[in-house]
């Protein structure tokens, strides 16, 4: 099989806000930190700059949409943070305007590679707000017994899990309609932001 070389490499999907915003706020990132220890969430490894010319494009693409849009660094965690505490304290401690767990790993490896990178995200949850479960009990084997006793044992984690439901919907049609006009123009063959 013949390898073929990647253009660029954009860490998409959902974010917590570590800043003031909105569900289905565009978060653009600038740079990609690590933070990996719970105890202190002091950055660690590498940081990744992202790709200024594919950073504007998504800037101008969220502008044109009339979204709301925050720019800035991302940091990624190996877990899920759940508690509203724990999202801010990881927000002093990194200045980070959103959390998500992928960006820091595509961004080191675009990077050793030469491949302009870029993190474009919307926000599924909010900075003081508690999701309703240890989503973390799902990512370990034999999680899922636990995890489903636990909404069982408390049902008014089905209430929060429908609003984060919602809140998902937004987050993935804003982040749809972005990549949907992203592509649009690359079809179109015309270069992002420069009128034709």
């Amino acid at each position: 099989m013949n390898a073929q070389a990647m253009e660029s490499v954009i860490s998409a999907g959902f974010a917590c806000a570590l800043s003031s915003a909105h569900v289905g706020d565009l978060m653009v990132g600038t740079q990609s930190l690590s933070a990996c220890s719970k105890e202190t969430w002091e950055i660690q490894g590498d940081v990744v700059s992202c790709d200024e010319r594919l950073k504007e494009l998504m800037c101008v693409l969220a502008r044109d949409m009339g979204v709301p849009l925050q720019t800035g660094p991302f940091v990624s965690v190996p877990i899920v943070v759940g508690q509203a505490e724990e999202k801010r304290r990881l927000s002093r401690v990194t200045d980070a305007i959103a959390l998500d767990m992928e960006s820091q790993a595509l961004g080191v490896m675009a990077t050793r590679r030469g491949v302009p990178f870029a993190i474009v995200r919307t926000v599924s949850d909010l900075l003081d707000e508690d999701l309703p479960l240890d989503f973390n009990q799902f990512l370990r084997p034999l999680g899922w017994p636990k995890g489903l006793r636990q909404i069982l044992t408390n049902p008014g984690s089905l209430a929060g899990l429908n609003r984060l439901r919602k809140q998902s919907g937004l987050a993935a049609e804003r982040l749809t309609d972005l990549f949907a006009r992203y592509a649009a123009d690359r079809l179109d063959g015309r270069e992002i932001g420069v009128p034709s």
